[in-house]
């Protein structure tokens, strides 16, 4: 076995024809063979400053010019080689264009584990240059393996370029990306200030889901005044101009302004619990949607939640939605649930629903294949209702073509997000229909199945085994059609759907007492 030793920290070892790196005495890796070819006659080479940017000139010298870089050395002159390198990089303080950044980076970083503080001050030099250069996968990469101590990190924030650089991952498209660098933020010492001071650059291609996080952060960090003011100079002309073209407005839009909404960050807005005898809920709701010719049920879902069964009149189909606390709503249909029994309730009173659920489990006789309950109950039970109340009569209608005017008024920030809120539901609802999951009894689904194939003249034998539905006899002839066919999916649209030409189902399934068939429409 032979040895070279280069410094108290750096050894290099010839072993099973092998050259090793050890540092401090312990194994650090194996050394890669020695391949690079310099071409004379090729000027590319004149012009190279590092070992990393020579790979790169011999890499494309060598495809282009069909040219090997597979000259045979024995396992001695490579490691004298090896010596000869690490040597030159020792001798010149670590100098990282000496050696190729593969090696030199994660070298470094173990020799200042182990106490080295050249290699420690190289390191550093080094990490900052990398954040310098603005390249995202660098600076992520970085940040991931945790090279600088908290303080190191901090120091980060106080070079505009660096800070620049920092800003620049934010608006990436990558939501790792993102998320990393928001996660790597707020582990430094005031990471709130550099936040709100750049809150317009970094939110700017944040999800809803990913800006309700940031500014939950930013609840707990700030004291009320702080965060108040937080809310008057940034937040409220960010969200506006983020809503301004209402075509984008989606749910998680509408779940984070509900969620901005509150007396935690409003105090003149009133947050209430509003409890309601369980019959009654029942009777208004139902008259309320009786005017508008749909038929609704209430019932207790296994997990002691609210379960609402909507069936349009005339309709074959219904939805069932369900209402748990401490969630966003998760469906257009539950955003007008909560808006319709805000009406059928409590009228033009300016209250806004956040969530609703059961207060005490019924133990009411009913017939266990009724999909609704009897009114007809044996314990008195009540509904919560938790309710945001407003405290003015709030004009949206005069916003609603020009949302950035909400900037200019003198009304209160939560009288502004409130417009704001209004006008983005109201645009969703009326505008915007995404995907629905429609309910549809399978005796019923059957019924109009058979009824429709034996029209055609086909005689029909249903199955549910692998997904198989049913197969089509005629004239002694098998034929198997599954659930989610395209064809079947065209067969059901013209016999439960007609009259709709821009629906399109998706999929479908079933349980023991239900079809579920998926739908979006054709925009």
């Amino acid at each position: 076995m032979k040895n070279f030793i280069l410094n108290e920290f750096l050894e290099l070892k010839l072993e099973n024809q092998k050259t090793n790196i050890y540092v401090d005495g312990e194994l650090f890796m194996q050394c890669k063979k020695l391949i690079l070819n310099i071409y004379p006659w090729n000027e590319e080479f004149d012009k190279i400053k590092s070992i990393d940017a020579a790979a790169l000139v011999n890499d494309k010298f060598s495809q282009e010019n069909g040219s090997t870089t597979n000259h045979l050395l024995s396992p001695e002159e490579e490691f004298k080689g090896h010596c000869s390198n690490l040597q030159v990089w020792v001798e010149n303080d670590y100098n990282t264009n000496l050696l190729h950044s593969n090696l030199a980076f994660p070298l470094l970083k173990r020799l200042t584990e182990v106490g080295d503080q050249q290699a420690r001050r190289v390191f550093k030099d080094e990490v900052f240059k990398r954040f310098s250069t603005g390249e995202e996968t660098a600076i992520v990469s970085l940040i991931e393996s945790d090279y600088l101590s908290r303080d190191e990190n901090e120091y980060l924030l106080e070079d505009p370029k660096i800070t620049q650089n920092l800003l620049t991952v934010f608006k990436s498209e990558n939501f790792h990306y993102r998320n990393t660098i928001l996660n790597f933020v707020k582990k430094l010492g005031n990471s709130h200030n550099f936040i709100i001071r750049n809150f317009s650059e970094i939110a700017v291609n944040f999800s809803t889901r990913e800006l309700s996080t940031l500014l939950n952060y930013l609840r707990v960090d700030l004291n009320f005044q702080e965060y108040n003011t937080f809310l008057e100079n940034n937040l409220i002309s960010f969200l506006i101009k983020k809503y301004k073209d209402l075509s984008s407005a989606n749910l998680d839009g509408i779940n984070l302004l509900l969620d901005v909404i509150g007396e935690k960050n409003f105090p003149n807005i009133k947050f209430e619990e509003r409890r309601i005898d369980y019959g009654l809920f029942n009777y208004e709701v139902k008259e309320f949607y009786k005017r508008k010719n749909i038929n609704f049920g209430l019932k207790e879902d296994p997990n002691g939640n609210l379960a609402f069964r909507i069936r349009p009149f005339n309709k074959l189909y219904s939805y069932e939605l369900h209402f748990m606390l401490g969630r966003w709503i998760t469906s257009k249909e539950e955003l007008q649930l909560l808006y319709n029994i805000k009406n059928a309730l409590f009228g033009n009173e300016e209250i806004i629903i956040k969530k609703i659920k059961l207060n005490v489990f019924i133990h009411q006789e009913y017939d266990e294949d009724d999909d609704f309950y009897d009114e007809e109950f044996k314990n008195k039970n009540e509904i919560q209702i938790f309710v945001l109340k407003l405290n003015h009569d709030l004009n949206v209608e005069k916003f609603e073509k020009n949302i950035e005017l909400l900037l200019q008024t003198s009304m209160e920030m939560s009288e502004k997000i409130i417009i704001l809120y209004k006008i983005v539901r109201n645009y969703y609802l009326s505008k915007i229909r995404d995907t629905e999951t429609r309910i549809i009894e399978k005796d019923l689904f059957f019924y109009k199945l058979v009824d429709y194939y034996k029209k055609h003249g086909y005689d029909v034998i249903l199955e549910f085994n692998y997904l198989r539905i049913f197969k089509i006899r005629e004239k002694n002839k098998n034929f198997y059609i599954y659930f989610n066919n395209s064809e079947m999916l065209i067969e059901i649209k013209k016999i439960f759907f007609s009259s709709e030409t821009d629906l399109l189902i998706q999929r479908i399934h079933h349980n023991n007492n239900n079809i579920f068939i998926t739908v979006n429409f054709d925009s």
